[in-house]
Parts: C-alpha cells; structure tokens; sequence
C-alpha cells in the first residue's frame, strides 16, 4: 500500500510540473494523457485522473478517442464547457466533473453515449442552476444513474426523467397527417367496369 500510495504522489506531481508547462491550454493533448496513463496502453487503462491539472482546459478534443476501456474518469476542477470528447468511453461507470463551467442544458443529451454510468458529479457547474430540469434531463439521458451529484437517484425522480425521454423521442418522430397529407396526391380511384355489351338479336 505504502509503494502504491507512493507511486500515486509521484503521478501528481509529474502532472503538476507539467501543468505549470503547458497552462495556459485549451485541450489536452494526447501525450499528456500517455503520460498520465503511465506507460500502459490507453485502450487498456480503466481509470484516469486529470482533477485540476489545467485551469484554463476548456475542452477534451480527441485525447481520450482511444481510452476505450476506461470506467473511472476525473475531470474535476477544470474548466470544461462541454462533455464533448467523451463519445468512445461507452464503458464509463463514474464520471466526475465537478466544478467546471458547463453551462448549457444540452450538453446533458451527450451522457446517452455511457449507457453504463452509474455515478455522475456535475456540481458547480453553471448547468446546474437550471434547477429540477438539469437533474431530470441529465437522468433521462443517462437511465441507469444510482448517484447524482452524491445524491441518490429516488424512483418518482427517474419515472419523471423516463416521461422526458420518451417526449423527446416523440418530439424528434415525423409528424404524421396534417400539410404533409395534405400536400400528397389523392390516390386515384379504379375506374369502373365496363357495362356488359348488349346481346346481338
């Protein structure tokens, strides 16, 4: 435990010289996240941490396309706008943001791509001055959520996400009748059948 801990100190400090380096940054770069990885493969590593190393990081770009196995992610105490970024990590089971600047309610809609997640964080956000809507489109976009905000999520709560998510379904469904129908061609009736010919006298 004491080597593990050890080994823990010394990645947080190698990430704290590297921020003084390269903050001010807009994205990470994928090296960085090699680096941060340890060595391993980043489609092999199932936990990462990048908590409060770029105070001036906006956005994740592609750095993480290829950490498709990761479960764990920390990107807390950064300044994140947008959970962009995150669409390969299919895997996730906990997601922590917590205080960075996302602000938009849509956003929300891009946790659909972590069917998985159980555990979000997103508190001192921007975003969550929206109020009981934040808290419910965030769960209808991400159903299998047990900890929100380290709130549990209650029932009455997830029935009401589930009736938001099938209201946007229906909303993005083609509306049927109504001009469209209007505007398609009447279909043409059959004519009639000939009146038999007349018998010759």
């Amino acid at each position: 435990r004491a080597r593990a801990a050890g080994r823990s100190r010394r990645r947080e400090a190698i990430g704290r010289r590297l921020a003084q380096f390269l903050c001010p940054m807009m994205e990470v770069p994928e090296k960085l996240v090699e680096m941060m990885a340890s060595g391993r493969p980043l489609n092999q590593i199932t936990s990462l941490s990048l908590s409060g190393q770029f105070k001036s990081l906006t956005t994740l770009g592609n750095s993480l396309s290829r950490c498709t196995s990761l479960t764990s992610l920390d990107l807390s105490r950064n300044a994140l706008t947008t959970l962009d970024g995150l669409q390969s990590l299919r895997a996730l089971t906990k997601l922590n943001c917590y205080y960075n600047a996302i602000s938009n309610l849509d956003e929300l809609r891009r946790l659909r791509h972590h069917p998985a997640l159980t555990i979000l964080d997103l508190r001192l956000n921007p975003v969550t001055h929206e109020g009981q809507r934040y808290r419910l489109l965030a769960l209808s976009a991400a159903p299998a959520l047990e900890l929100f905000d380290e709130r549990e999520v209650r029932g009455i709560e997830r029935q009401r996400a589930l009736q938001i998510a099938h209201d946007d379904a229906a909303a993005t469904m083609p509306e049927l009748g109504g001009a469209d129908a209007a505007a398609a061609p009447a279909e043409a009736s059959p004519p009639p059948p000939e009146a038999p010919a007349a018998a010759a006298t």
